[in-house]
């Protein structure tokens, strides 16, 4: 059975800092004595469920396109990192050789921070360490976090480099709470955004 893991953008989500986040708004409707239901949808490329390409973060980085379509398609990884306040380089020694993606499950989940609108600057980001052990790993060729960005708030963007000079894409703005740790298959596919440096996804495991 396929569980999906990107959050509905019409749902309760949280939306970064300055970000105009996603609106909804009904250009005609029934109720008003129109001919049909229109919804006009106005938002940040970042927000909910998400992917990020060089462009992102790299000056001179490469947009979306340079991303082939079935980039987020693949065997991957659900780690647990559940109980530690960044995401260890230790986390890296349970990704098997033969996924094509990471992602990991921290107390981000646990807590259901991506079915809350509140932004909570708490949240668990990735180690640089951590990112360098998995930036090793041959084949990588997407890596996901369960909140709004892979690095803690407030730190620097060696995470993001890190990962993105390497040609790893990333997921933002997973919701992984109802997910066990384990080996899964994945499907994701993001709107056709080629030039820009992200672009909402829609993300399922099996």
């Amino acid at each position: 059975m396929w569980v999906d893991i990107s959050v509905p953008l019409d749902g309760d989500i949280p939306s970064w800092p300055g970000s105009q986040g996603i609106g909804l708004a009904l250009q005609n409707s029934f109720e008003t004595g129109g001919t049909s239901c229109d919804t006009v949808i106005t938002m940040d490329v970042h927000c909910g469920t998400h992917i990020e390409a060089p462009s992102h973060m790299i000056v001179g980085g490469v947009p979306l396109a340079s991303f082939e379509p079935e980039r987020l398609i693949g065997r991957v990884v659900v780690l647990d990192a559940v109980g530690f306040p960044m995401v260890p380089a230790s986390c890296a020694q349970d990704v098997p050789e033969e996924v094509a993606g990471v992602l990991v499950r921290t107390d981000n989940s646990v807590n259901k921070l991506m079915r809350t609108s509140d932004f909570n600057p708490s949240f668990v980001g990735w180690s640089v360490e951590f990112t360098k052990e998995l930036t090793s790993r041959p084949g990588i060729r997407f890596a996901g976090a369960d909140y709004l960005s892979v690095q803690p708030y407030g730190g620097d963007n060696l995470v993001h480099t890190g990962l993105l000079s390497a040609g790893v894409a990333i997921l933002e703005g997973l919701d992984l709470a109802d997910v066990e740790p384990g080996l899964y298959d994945m499907v994701g596919l993001s709107i056709s955004l080629p030039s820009r440096e992200a672009a909402p996804a829609r993300v399922l495991l099996c």
